[in-house]
């Protein structure tokens, strides 16, 4: 009876848990509790809404929205109505926003040959001689 009666328990855990997640990663579950540690009030997000979904239910949990494309808008969310995403059925999906970093573009100069021009190299110069210098890596 016990066994059963914990697996049961677990059933209902697991599909409780599962419900929760389905609107987001659980990458944007430690993005917010990072974000939270590190003191902040308000979590931007982005979020897919339903079509024609109420933004009043939105507004009245406190929920400033922003811009939107398509079904995606842009959400500024209080800590304390976080689980308003959840609750809110026609949010269908939502993620934290956050900087990412910028592309890694040290050698893109030099692997598309733009030193050699930025630098002049083959070009004459006024006195008639080639100029200018492959740049250094």
């Amino acid at each position: 009876m016990k066994r059963i009666l914990l697996t049961i328990l677990a059933i209902s855990i697991l599909t409780g848990a599962t419900a929760q997640t389905r609107k987001c990663g659980i990458d944007t579950r430690a993005l917010v509790a990072e974000e939270i540690a590190q003191g902040a009030t308000t979590l931007k997000m982005l979020a897919q809404m339903a079509t024609n979904y109420d933004i009043k239910a939105l507004l009245n949990a406190g929920i400033t929205v922003g811009a939107q494309a398509g079904d995606v808008v842009t959400l500024h969310v209080p800590v304390s109505a976080f689980s308003a995403l959840d609750d809110n059925k026609e949010v269908l999906f939502y993620s934290i926003s956050h900087p990412i970093a910028g592309p890694y573009c040290d050698d893109t100069r030099f692997d598309t040959r733009t030193d050699s021009v930025q630098g002049g190299l083959g070009v004459k110069d006024s006195d008639g001689t080639k100029g200018g210098t492959r740049g250094n890596r």
